[in-house]
């Protein structure tokens, strides 16, 4: 705006103008294409992170029903068991929740997660002294350490290449969490 005023002022006569017009039509149209092109990448990005955070809780998801699956229904681990899937699921809705905060752009991002009771209040404290983009590293390392533990003591029943299908499932969630932000 301020160059096609410039050049009406100085430049109208040497150019034969004796108008603003054409200088403002041609300042118009060229915002108008700016706006355009700026708000059709603003779309885009928009609806590519919206299918990233859903391929993030795609992979998460499927990691935790193929732990589920992978764990051993006999009668003698039935409580270690339910404790491995408690903790599971528990970590996970965590790391649900700390993906979210770091990608939402909200004033209030206290996002709902299933109690945590039987985490340790220590590693909780920790957690919460974290930066928030550090938290989700520290809880899938969690997770992956549970995962470990679970299937030394025999609670998952799975072939070691089968169970690191779950491993590249979270792998994936974080990558697309990263794409994400």
């Amino acid at each position: 705006a301020a160059l096609a005023a410039l050049f009406h002022l100085y430049f109208h006569d040497a150019f034969g103008m004796d108008s603003f017009e054409i200088l403002w039509s041609g300042y118009t149209f060229v915002l108008g294409v700016l706006i355009v092109f700026r708000n059709n990448q603003a779309y885009l990005r928009y609806w590519e992170g919206a299918a990233l955070i859903h391929q993030v809780r795609g992979e998460w998801f499927n990691a935790v029903s193929s732990l589920f699956a992978f764990c051993n229904d006999d009668v003698v681990m039935e409580r270690q068991v339910l404790q491995f899937q408690h903790v599971t699921v528990q970590l996970m809705s965590m790391l649900h929740c700390c993906a979210l905060q770091q990608v939402a752009d909200l004033k209030d991002d206290h996002f709902e997660i299933i109690n945590p009771e039987g985490i340790d209040v220590d590693h909780l404290q920790f957690l919460a002294s974290l930066p928030l983009n550090d938290r989700c590293h520290v809880i899938l390392q969690w997770l992956q350490k549970s995962i470990v533990r679970a299937e030394a003591e025999g609670v998952l029943k799975i072939a070691p290449p089968i169970l690191s299908r779950v491993y590249q499932e979270l792998s994936r969630g974080i990558v697309n969490l990263h794409n994400v932000r």
